[in-house]
């Protein structure tokens, strides 16, 4: 009997032995030491940090031309502030993107030229609108037409902002 429970417990733990050297394999990390007692990783892992980053690095770019498609998107409805955000977002996720720098570039030479054109009210407007105050914008935009009638910058932004204006409803009740 004493026997029996001898092989049992000998067989036991040869399994759990067994076993953990089975998947023992998973769990060590690879490291070369040299001589002087320095650690550096085995070709295998450095093989795994390279795929990940250059698939990081692939996710940027195509997070950086999706960025540059919105930008475009805006820039084509004159929402030039929207674009420049969004180039620069786009510039953020991959610094090399040429498209987003020339976008940016763009935007940043017509915002200059209505800057150079627009009077105070304008500015207040763009201001206004930053800031999420439509009607103060619209209200703005109508001043700055008022004393520059030629501003066609400030009449296309202020029939985009009144056409964005929910309808008013009349009041039929007797």
């Amino acid at each position: 009997m004493k026997k029996i429970n001898v092989i049992l417990i000998l067989t036991g733990l040869s399994l759990c032995l067994l076993t953990g050297m089975l998947f023992a394999d998973d769990t060590h990390i690879n490291v070369n030491i040299d001589a002087q007692g320095s650690a550096t990783l085995k070709d295998q892992d450095l093989k795994t940090q390279e795929y990940l980053k250059d698939k990081e690095k692939s996710e940027r770019k195509k997070q950086a031309e999706e960025f540059c498609d919105l930008a475009d998107m805006y820039y084509s409805r004159g929402e030039i502030g929207m674009a420049a955000e969004y180039y620069q977002k786009a510039v953020s996720a991959n610094e090399s993107n040429m498209r987003a720098h020339e976008g940016l570039l763009k935007v940043q030479r017509q915002l200059d030229e209505i800057e150079s054109m627009s009077g105070e009210h304008y500015r207040n407007a763009m201001n206004y609108l930053n800031g999420g105050y439509t009607e103060k914008a619209i209200d703005e935009l109508v001043l700055e037409l008022k004393a520059n009638p030629e501003n066609e910058a400030a009449r296309v932004r202020l029939n985009e902002l009144e056409s964005r204006r929910s309808p008013k409803v009349p009041n039929n009740s007797k």
